[in-house]
């Protein structure tokens, strides 16, 4: 479901619609929290943050010697605005103390097409000792 983000008066949303909206500065601007079911929107946070995720995101981390505080940017990729909030609570949990440069862009499509959201992280490894 394609949502727009922003109306300028509440009678341009769809009777359907209108409970995923709230009113800011005189505009009508989708509420992110509303645009997926809560259960939902839990799901995601809870499927994305076991264990064996974390160990899966460092292993790729030292199979190329580097370590999170290597870490300097991050972003993520979503095909749906409404798993925006969750894919970037579960990534900004990965990185917490770390603190890289961090974007979340919406795209129409992924290469693969039943992914829904990729996260690409750049990391600096400084060499050694000469």
């Amino acid at each position: 479901m394609a949502l727009k983000f922003k109306f300028k008066a509440r009678e341009e949303i769809s009777a359907e619609q209108v409970s995923l909206y709230t009113e800011r500065d005189g505009a009508w601007v989708l509420d992110v929290d509303g645009a997926i079911e809560k259960s939902k929107l839990d799901e995601i946070r809870t499927s994305n943050s076991d264990d064996t995720d974390r160990a899966r995101f460092l292993t790729t981390l030292g199979e190329a010697c580097a370590k999170r505080s290597d870490i300097v940017k991050a972003t993520v990729f979503v095909t749906d605005r409404a798993f925006l909030a969750a894919a970037c609570d579960v990534i900004l949990g990965r990185l917490s103390g770390v603190n890289p440069a961090f974007s979340a862009l919406i795209v129409k499509g992924l290469a693969s097409p039943e992914l829904l959201m990729e996260v690409d992280i750049t990391a600096v490894i400084e060499d050694g000792p000469a």
